[in-house]
């Protein structure tokens, strides 16, 4: 793990109460999958991360997504970018 500019670092030892595991799925693409799932996830008042390992796919994926879900807020985010500009 790199840790460059780490200025604190705080650990939780015990999970906030009521907190839901994180589910962390691999599949094939489906746009109707894609589409439910991130329903879901907006309907419980969560989130969701889309990840490509591909920097190059940012831009195509967030309009892919925008058009999927209309609903949603879609935000791109990719390691180069400052922490102020990631929350």
């Amino acid at each position: 793990m790199a840790l460059v500019n780490l200025k604190s670092l705080s650990i939780i030892t015990t999970p906030p109460i009521n907190k839901k595991p994180v589910k962390t799925s691999v599949l094939p693409y489906d746009r109707l999958t894609i589409r439910e799932t991130l329903l879901k996830e907006k309907q419980r008042n969560g989130l969701s991360f889309y990840v490509t390992p591909r920097i190059n796919y940012l831009d195509e994926i967030e309009e892919q997504l925008k058009k999927l879900v209309p609903e949603l807020k879609v935000v791109k985010a990719q390691g180069s970018l400052v922490s102020s500009k990631l929350d």
